[in-house]
C-alpha cells in the first residue's frame, strides 16, 4: 500500500481498466489487485498482476522449459504508451514494473494527479495463485499466509509455494489452490483484513 495520497477507489480502478485494456492481448490472465480488489473506498495505488501469454520453445534443450513467458513485450507496450510512463526512481525489471498515469489519462480522470500504478508479471517459478493472493493484501494479511505456510513446512519463494525441506513446487495455478494448500478456507477478497 502507498503511503500519502490516497484516490477514490473508482478513480483508481478507471486507471487499473485502462492498463488491462492495453495489456490483455499479451497475457493470458490480466487483473487488477490491492485495496481496488477489496473494495476499499480509498486506495494508494492501483496493483495489477498479469500472467504473460507462453509461447512454445521450437526445439528445447534436455532441461529447457518448453515454453516461454516473455516481459519484454509487455515492457515494450508499456513504454508506447502515452497515458503512463515509469514512475521515479525508475524500476521496470522482468516482474515488477513502477509505473504512474502521464497528462493523456483515460477520459473521466483528474490529469493532475499522478497516481502510482504497480504492475506485477507473473513469471516461473511464481504462480498465479500466490502472486495475486499477496498482492491482493493487505500486508498483514499476507503475511499471515507466508506465515502459515512456514508452519506447515513450506515457503514463498520468487512467487511460489514449495515444500520447504527438498523445494518441490507446489501448484498453485489459482488463487483457491493456494489456500487449498495451505488448509484455509477460501476468503473473499473484500473480508481479507
Amino acid at each position: 500500500m502507498s503511503e500519502g495520497i490516497r484516490y477514490p477507489r473508482e478513480y483508481a480502478r478507471v486507471i487499473g481498466e485502462a492498463l488491462i485494456h492495453d495489456l490483455q492481448d499479451l497475457c493470458s490472465k490480466i487483473e487488477i489487485s490491492g485495496s481496488i480488489r477489496r473494495n476499499k473506498d480509498l486506495v494508494g495505488d492501483v496493483e495489477v498482476v498479469c500472467l504473460p501469454t507462453a509461447t512454445p520453445v521450437e526445439q528445447p534443450g534436455l532441461f529447457d522449459d518448453k515454453e516461454k513467458f516473455d516481459s519484454e513485450l509487455i515492457k515494450l507496450r508499456v513504454s508506447q504508451m502515452e497515458w503512463c510512463r515509469p514512475r521515479l526512481p525508475t524500476r521496470m525489471g522482468d516482474r515488477f514494473m513502477a509505473l504512474e498515469n502521464a497528462p493523456n489519462v483515460p477520459e473521466g480522470y483528474n490529469r493532475r494527479t499522478n497516481i502510482p500504478i504497480d504492475l506485477f508479471v507473473v513469471l516461473p517459478p511464481a504462480t498465479w495463485g500466490v502472486i495475486q493472493t499477496i498482492r491482493t493484501g493487505p500486508a498483514e494479511y499476507s503475511k499471515s499466509l507466508m506465515e502459515r505456510a512456514i508452519a506447515m513446512e513450506m515457503r514463498v519463494k520468487d512467487g511460489a509455494l514449495f515444500y520447504k525441506k527438498y523445494m518441490e513446487l507446489i501448484p498453485t495455478p489459482d488463487e483457491l489452490d493456494f489456500y487449498n494448500a495451505l488448509e484455509l478456507q477460501w476468503v473473499e477478497p473484500k473480508d481479507r483484513s
